[in-house]
């Protein structure tokens, strides 16, 4: 049955533009006869109307890119094929249309001014009239030549010249022309985008997904990390869904992604927790759960009570000392407690669609010790004060003891954030295997994982171009606006005073209803019938 054409933009957009669909969103289906009356004329006018629409928001983000971009950055280089590989060397549907278009003007320039590693600069045409998309470089180029008495070039549109003489024939252009000073604009063939979207719609949306390099096959993408023991709030939603957003892109594109929650289930406030919970049930394990009952409401009794009861505090840190000994009794109530937020946690994520594996900071405690040795040995930490601490290298190459170290161990012997995650980026290193590591928190702990990266460098756990984006593993940090009260202050998941994630508070059945087959994605298929799989949200 014939798809009239009007319905054919959405259906591009759907399976071309929105690339966070898993591999299992679209199921795979048989060759069907009738897929041959897409016409080239119906594809390529998709084509140009989802190019329209995205052209204005498409150069907005570029510019915006550019201001902000940064070494340390999260990059999606690794979605790209690399430039040797043989992916590279003929077009590939595996790869954006813009990446291919790209790659052509990229060994065009290269022919042009060999050896310069110049990057091509590809945007979407501002009136399709003149073609698909634009390669704007002959100005930025010209502008290094002028004035210089041995120019090769008089003007950028020479230069347009040059580099449009040495583009490669390609099935991918069907024509090319250059307007203005030296904008080279480039139409995509109809031809070439029937036979790619035939292509698609034959072996399903997976056949797109961009290929991952070979040295970031493994990735683990540290996200989400709620506290133990109190609610997850709206700045932890973020990122969870950036977080989950990320996996279904890799996991998508190939890469084995180990998803890990690094809750905070440790730490001196468990020893208030803990005693708090002795005065409610006696110490008995079994009635824990009924005790804390309301996680929010429990921690804001013990906290209160931490801070005006002297006595009291003085056994929660003699609780601490305990559960960090390995007291049963004390273990039994950390457990109880631990239980009653993995619940609430875990049926968030049920919501969700957000699958997780729980490895917390009490996973990483026990190994601690032997990381401390090594970097006390290796002189990468020092003794300041009474406290471990590694100070940043100055300008000069060598130890700037008046800035602000990174404390690995405090002053008491006791362990913090900076123990944890040494810990475990060493372990997601040699032990997991790790080809690469992103983390995913705001930007407020931006220079906390800055100084964590580079000691782990200093240790020699990382190359020391790893966070550039060159080395092997590679390591990330991929940082969110802070969430921010009334009071313009970060919200804080220890003070027991926040905005709880809206998604833990059940929806009343019809909005329920609503919200669940607003989710569904309904795919105009060239046969009779509909192609009804789920959004991205839900694919696994």
């Amino acid at each position: 049955m014939h798809v009239a054409p009007r319905r054919l933009p959405c259906t591009f957009r759907t399976l071309s533009s929105h690339r966070s669909f898993s591999q299992r969103a679209l199921p795979r289906r048989e060759p069907h006869p009738t897929i041959t009356e897409f016409s080239a004329r119906h594809l390529n006018a998709s084509f140009r109307t989802c190019v329209s629409l995205r052209r204005k928001r498409h150069e907005q983000l570029q510019k915006h890119a550019e201001t902000i971009a940064r070494p340390h950055s999260f990059q999606t280089y690794a979605l790209v094929a690399e430039k040797d590989s043989p992916e590279a060397s003929s077009v590939s549907s595996r790869n954006a249309v813009r990446t291919e278009v790209a790659k052509l003007f990229a060994k065009a320039i290269e022919q042009v001014f060999p050896g310069q590693e110049l990057a091509p600069i590809i945007s979407p045409c501002n009136n399709p009239k003149f073609g698909d998309y634009q390669c704007n470089n002959a100005m930025p180029l010209f502008a290094t030549f002028k004035g210089k008495e041995d120019a090769p070039f008089k003007n950028p549109r020479e230069i347009a010249t040059a580099i449009l003489d040495a583009l490669p024939d390609s099935p991918l252009i069907s024509e090319t022309s250059i307007a203005g000073p030296g904008f080279i604009n480039a139409r995509v063939s109809s031809e070439w985008l029937s036979q790619e979207l035939q292509g698609l719609l034959r072996n399903g949306s997976s056949s797109w997904a961009p290929p991952i390099p070979q040295d970031r096959e493994k990735v683990i993408v540290d996200f989400s990390s709620p506290n133990i023991a109190k609610e997850m709030h709206v700045g932890h939603l973020r990122s969870t869904i950036i977080g989950d957003t990320i996996c279904r892109l890799l996991e998508f594109s190939g890469a084995e992604v180990l998803r890990l929650n690094h809750v905070g289930d440790w730490g001196t406030q468990f020893g208030m927790l803990i005693e708090f919970l002795k005065e409610e049930t006696g110490g008995s394990p079994e009635n824990a759960s009924k005790a804390v009952g309301d996680l929010q409401a429990f921690y804001k009794k013990a906290k209160a009570k931490f801070d005006e009861d002297e006595d009291f505090k003085l056994r929660a840190q003699k609780a601490v000392v305990q559960l960090q000994g390995g007291d049963p009794e004390s273990l039994a109530l950390w457990q109880g407690i631990c239980d009653v937020s993995r619940r609430e946690f875990d049926s968030l994520y049920k919501r969700l669609g957000v699958e997780l594996e729980e490895r917390g900071e009490s996973y990483y405690n026990p190994l601690i010790p032997e990381v401390l040795a090594e970097l006390k040995a290796n002189k990468v930490s020092i003794l300041s004060d009474g406290a471990m601490c590694v100070f940043p290298k100055g300008k000069d190459g060598e130890i700037d003891t008046d800035s602000t170290p990174l404390i690995v161990q405090k002053s008491d012997g006791g362990f913090n954030y900076a123990s944890t995650d040494l810990t475990a980026i060493k372990q997601r290193l040699f032990t997991e295997d790790a080809d690469w590591i992103i983390y995913v928190t705001d930007v407020g702990q931006q220079s906390h994982f800055k100084m964590v990266f580079e000691t782990a460098e200093r240790a020699g756990w990382l190359a020391a171009d790893a966070r550039a984006g060159r080395g092997a593993p590679r390591i990330d940090h991929v940082g969110f606006g802070l969430v921010l009260g009334d009071d313009g202050k970060r919200f804080r998941t220890r003070s027991g005073e926040v905005v709880s994630c809206p998604f833990c508070t059940p929806l009343p059945l019809s909005a329920s209803a609503r919200w669940k087959s607003s989710r569904a994605v309904h795919v105009p298929s060239p046969c009779s019938g509909t192609w009804n799989c789920e959004s991205a949200v839900h694919s696994k």
